[in-house]
């Protein structure tokens, strides 16, 4: 196993952005807990669902990319949120986020309503494994 964490998210303190599994069955990519957040660490759309989607879909996808996997290796993901009407009432705007930063690729997914997240600013937090072959 070895822990990754991409240059252009915040540095972390007590984790890692993404851990990097490899054994005889191929790589295995574990990304945490990714919000809308710059690479300062700062969520970029302070209470925004859409504007967090798109800049989470974007970090996603750059984490992947800079682990050496692809979009369409994502194989399961978790969207935490803190405003789930929002999210039901945006999901039209929300599957053109999607389809901008993710293209067609739809994962095994859950969507789960939070209470809160770590950064008061944060309404969204994703999570994803994708699974790179040998």
């Amino acid at each position: 196993m070895e822990f990754v964490n991409p240059p252009f998210f915040s540095r972390p303190v007590g984790y890692a952005h993404l851990s990097r599994i490899t054994g005889p069955g191929g790589t295995c990519l574990l990304l945490g807990g990714v919000t809308g957040m710059d690479e300062t660490g700062a969520i970029t759309h302070p209470h925004d669902l859409l504007g967090q989607m798109d800049r989470a879909l974007l970090n996603v996808r750059a984490a992947v990319e800079y682990a050496g996997g692809q979009v369409e290796q994502i194989a399961r993901m978790r969207i935490f949120t803190t405003q789930m009407e929002r999210y039901r009432e945006l999901l039209p705007e929300l599957g053109q986020v999607w389809q901008r930063r993710l293209g067609r690729h739809y994962p095994a997914m859950a969507l789960l309503g939070v209470a809160s997240l770590f950064d008061p600013d944060a309404v969204l937090e994703i999570e994803c494994e994708a699974f790179l072959g040998k």
